[in-house]
């Protein structure tokens, strides 16, 4: 095929796909099903009957008859028209087209031209010269229907009802969607009804709302956690002992304690369930084992952490743009929720994105915050909890691992420290307790006993 072949036919099947989708748009009958590249170029159906039957052409040349007959062929527009319209189903037959219908079948067709009985007649003369009897002749200039359309208008009518069902989105972009679809349609031959065209103009909808929330709220209210490939231990180290809200690169860095019996619980109770909500009192390292957790348990690009939530509606733009994330992912994300008194509004987000199948939510949420949640556990997929307060045996593994890492003096041995520490407090006050003793000892030159 030349280059200008190649661009007619594109042409004619853009064009062809536009007067489909504008025919399925403007159907007030909702029983009326349409298959493109079934009897001729689109077929009709109501129920199991074919109602209609229609060519389309785009050509740059008047249509003339012999665009529709071919000498010796006997499976022409013409023929297969005839075999319609002689059929049990008698379907409407049309011709529709993009360009000019040529003067004589215009005029043979017309109920009103001057020169009809002239123009039938030389047609009535070239069908007979193919065998076509009279009055299959005159069945063809009773039944053909003869359409001339304008793209622009019917681009109009098309973009006007997009127009109305969109929510967002460029009218330009969702035509090419649907053009798109309606090419595969047509190559299987596929049969549509209005509702499933509805469905696919709102499935274009979503996409373009998942696609302006993935653009607002990336690496602002969401964001991946990578691994840092340039690290600074020393100055990571002194905020993360001095007590610095714990970030991602801290634990990169292996500043905290593996509490490894909790991260287990972690990962089994993933398995049964989507949502696992960390929680305990202030300084229980919550956030700290949900990192670590990550770290450890999901790969670098399955990650992403929740910065801020502002409201519900916020909620819904950050669930829409993980969804356009997980359209193109084809694994699990693993979401983390680090909940401050600032985020209430959390548990729309969890309800939001509960309904996909491929991502499992991870929460850390202060008790007093946690408990004033008014919302029941079904409504968050039933989460599991893990509850966080500081025993004795966990104290001596931060104990021993702080001395391990050398940013804590030892004490005769781990009973005095706890016993010095009180026996009751949070993972950080007995970090802190243990720091502070041995930044003492430093200053003064000694050692202490407790």
């Amino acid at each position: 095929m030349s280059n200008s072949g190649a661009k007619a036919a594109l042409k004619g099947y853009r064009l062809q796909t536009l007067y489909i989708l504008h025919e399925i748009l403007q159907s007030r009958d909702s029983e009326l099903i349409f298959q493109p590249e079934g009897n001729e170029d689109l077929a009709v159906y109501q129920g199991e009957k074919i109602v209609r039957a229609v060519q389309v052409k785009a050509l740059n040349v008047p249509l003339t008859l012999s665009h529709f007959i071919e000498p010796e062929k006997k499976d022409t527009f013409i023929h297969r028209s005839l075999d319609l319209l002689y059929g049990k189903e008698s379907p409407r037959v049309e011709i529709v087209s993009f360009g000019e219908i040529g003067n004589e079948l215009a005029s043979a067709w017309s109920k009103s031209d001057s020169n009809r009985e002239i123009n039938q007649g030389k047609i009535r003369k070239k069908l007979t010269n193919l065998k076509i009897s009279d009055s299959q002749v005159d069945r063809l200039f009773e039944c053909l229907v003869w359409h001339p359309v304008v793209e622009d208008e019917l681009s109009r009518k098309v973009s006007k009802y997009l127009s109305k069902t969109l929510t967002s989105g460029s009218i330009e972009h969702a035509l090419s969607l649907l053009t798109s679809w309606l090419y595969v349609a047509s190559e299987n031959r596929t049969k549509i009804t209005h509702k499933m065209l509805f469905e696919k103009i709102s499935s274009i909808g979503q996409y373009f709302a998942e696609r302006e929330a993935h653009h607002l709220e990336w690496f602002k209210s969401i964001t991946p956690l990578d691994n840092k490939k340039d690290i600074e231990n020393i100055e990571l180290e002194k905020e993360f002992y001095r007590g610095v809200s714990t970030r991602f690169s801290h634990i990169q860095a292996n500043l905290d304690t593996i509490r490894q019996s909790q991260l287990t619980a972690i990962d089994n109770k993933f398995e049964n369930s989507q949502t696992i909500i960390v929680h305990g009192a202030s300084g229980q390292g919550k956030t700290t084992l949900a990192y670590r957790y990550l770290y450890e348990y999901v790969p670098e690009s399955w990650r992403l952490q929740i910065n801020f939530i502002e409201d519900r509606i916020h909620a819904q733009s950050i669930a829409l743009a993980i969804a356009d994330q997980l359209a193109i992912f084809d694994a699990t994300l693993y979401l983390f929720i680090d909940v401050t008194p600032r985020d209430p509004d959390w548990t729309a987000l969890v309800k939001a994105l509960l309904e996909r199948p491929n991502i499992k939510i991870l929460v850390s949420i202060r008790e007093e915050d946690l408990a004033r949640q008014n919302i029941s556990n079904d409504q968050l997929g039933f989460p599991e909890l893990v509850q966080l307060n500081l025993s004795q045996e966990e104290a001596k593994h931060i104990y021993f691992n702080l001395i391990e890492k050398g940013v804590a003096k030892p004490y005769p041995s781990f009973e005095q420290a706890w016993l010095g520490f009180g026996g009751n407090g949070s993972c950080w006050n007995m970090c802190s307790f243990l720091l502070k003793l041995s930044l003492l000892e430093k200053s003064l030159g000694v050692r202490l006993v407790v």
